[in-house]
């Protein structure tokens, strides 16, 4: 279990990113 600790925050990551660039496309 410890192992998929590190992917979720990772996987989460690119969730804020996507989410910031999305941001930026729209203004």
């Amino acid at each position: 279990m410890a192992l998929l600790l590190p992917l979720v925050w990772i996987f989460q990551r690119h969730l804020k990113l996507d989410a910031i660039d999305d941001e930026d496309k729209r203004t």
